[in-house]
């Protein structure tokens, strides 16, 4: 469930709760919290789209718990290794 899914859940939440309230001032803050809600969801919605709009192309996401490579952009060259020198000085063997 994505975070503007979960946000937006809880503001209905907070909707259901006033709802059933009797007194006025909880029923007034239990509004506010949902608008609170729905404004966090919009907020998170830009991100998202934001985020899928960076992605490299052709890169897709893979299901949730499975783990894929990035394939885009350029490769990065391993560093030359160099050999570790003991204390002495001189070079370890390999």
């Amino acid at each position: 469930m994505s975070k503007s899914t979960e946000h937006r859940k809880h503001a209905q939440e907070c909707r259901a709760l006033a709802r059933n309230v009797q007194n006025e001032g909880h029923k007034t803050q239990l509004l506010k919290m949902a608008a609170a809600w729905d404004s966090f969801a919009v907020d998170r919605e830009r991100i998202e789209l934001q985020q899928r709009k960076d992605e490299p192309p052709g890169d897709q996401l893979a299901p949730t718990g499975v783990s894929k490579p990035w394939t885009g952009g350029s490769t990065i060259s391993k560093p030359e290794l160099k050999p570790l020198k003991a204390r002495s000085g001189k070079s370890m063997p390999r």
